[in-house]
């Protein structure tokens, strides 16, 4: 049985993945959601994170949801153009994500650990929208037909491929919904007993 990777190491594996991102990723702007939710602020050169009143989970939360955030039948292919390259993209989120990981209680990172599995998948699920995106583009500009067998051969491809990174993603978001639900409970409960 494989050990589960460790919340530091999904962190690494996280900014490999951004640091790897296709060269045709486009570059994240300052009025992006992610750039509005997820960089922190700055007080007189001082870099300063939310804080909440129950809580630094809270307040990574809160930013997270507000940006990765979709309906459970809404498709991940909403949150494809989240995945940008830059100061102001995805590599916020990474920042967040390990800034809260040190100030979280341990029962309270295995939530983070599920949001950067999340955020990896999605990561790995938008790369080849990416990569057709841009190839599309450069064909229409460029006025190329290509061959429409081996297109749709390819269209079929990435539609599975689409669909198992789906499945996946629908499972451990609902896994990782029930654990965070079971989480705050637990913790409701050692407040209200004491």
């Amino acid at each position: 049985m494989a050990t589960p990777a460790s919340l530091e190491a999904r962190l690494v594996d996280l900014e490999k993945a951004i640091n790897n991102l296709p060269e045709q990723s486009r570059t994240g702007c300052r009025d992006a959601p992610i750039a509005k939710h997820l960089a922190p602020s700055t007080n007189d050169g001082v870099i300063v994170y939310p804080t909440h009143e129950e809580g630094p989970y809270y307040a990574f939360n809160r930013g997270w949801e507000r940006v990765f955030s979709k309906k459970p039948n809404e498709p991940a292919t909403g949150l494809y153009p989240l995945i940008t390259r830059g100061r102001h993209g995805v590599i916020l989120a990474h920042s967040w994500a390990k800034h809260f990981a040190a100030e979280v209680e341990a029962d309270q990172k295995q939530l983070i650990l599920l949001r950067v599995e999340q955020l990896l998948l999605l990561i790995q699920e938008t790369i080849p929208w990416i990569i057709n995106a841009k190839a599309a583009k450069s064909g229409k500009n460029e006025g190329q037909a290509g061959d429409s067998n081996a297109t749709s051969k390819a269209k079929k491809e990435l539609t599975t491929a689409e669909l198992r990174e789906r499945a996946k993603a629908a499972a451990l978001k609902a896994a990782s919904s029930r654990l965070i639900s079971m989480i705050l409970l637990a913790g409701r409960r050692r407040t209200v007993g004491h």
